[in-house]
């Protein structure tokens, strides 16, 4: 199974900073996103802009690079490498950090879940509802306000497979924010079964400064278990 890691986005709030190269716990940021997935998967995609120079050091040798130059959204970076893959695949975004596991299980699609209190990380990603019947995954919320004290936070991990490139290529609303969770969306409107892959431990979208000295935390493990629920 390949391995796509988004890496063109723009870093605004990281003061023009190269977030993907942001140290965190002594290494840059996009490290330890590969070295969370090296050992399970086959090769990485990474999807680069053509200025990214600075990134090339940083890449395992099992790797393709694709570009995407203009900010187009996660949709349009994740179709560009629809021919360096086949069959089932993962995608990894690259501003992402966790320490803990993934319940291992046989599905087809899939979305990482977080269950947890923090409300404040959930409306950073997407709230995922489950459904009580079948366990499959019934809608996402972009951005949401929720309620505690529980909810399922959509984490940036995703398991894919082929069929996901047609529904983007169908897709035609406004590229940018939002716009993979409008297709995920879409998908299950039309009888997709997406799967929550539950996650146990800890998790941050690194998005801004501040959220630099909580992913170090996770990192060195020094975080409060009090921010995480139990699936």
């Amino acid at each position: 199974m390949k391995c796509i890691i988004p890496c063109a986005g723009e870093s605004s709030r990281m003061l023009h900073i190269p977030k993907h190269l942001v140290q965190v716990a002594g290494k840059p940021l996009i490290t330890h996103i590969i070295d969370a997935w090296k050992d399970s998967v086959d090769s990485f995609i990474f999807i680069l802009k053509r200025s990214s120079s600075y990134m090339w050091e940083y890449l395992p040798e099992n790797s393709a690079v694709v570009f995407q130059d203009e900010p187009k959204g996660l949709a349009d970076a994740i179709l560009r490498a629809e021919p360096y893959v086949d069959g089932r695949f993962m995608v990894a975004l690259g501003d992402c950090i966790y320490e803990g596991t993934f319940e291992e299980k046989a599905f087809g699609l899939g979305v990482g879940v977080w269950k947890t209190k923090d409300a404040k990380e959930i409306r950073k990603n997407y709230l995922v509802g489950i459904s009580v019947y079948n366990g499959l995954i019934n809608n996402f919320t972009e951005k949401p306000e929720v309620e505690l004290p529980w909810g399922n936070c959509g984490m940036g991990i995703y398991f894919l497979d082929s069929r996901i490139f047609s529904y983007i290529r169908r897709y035609e609303g406004s590229r940018g924010g939002g716009d993979f969770t409008f297709i995920l969306k879409t998908m299950i409107d039309n009888g997709e079964e997406i799967h929550p892959v539950y996650f146990h431990g800890h998790y941050i979208n690194v998005g801004s400064p501040e959220d630099l000295e909580k992913a170090e935390g996770i990192l060195s493990k020094e975080v409060e278990t009090s921010e995480e629920g139990k699936t």
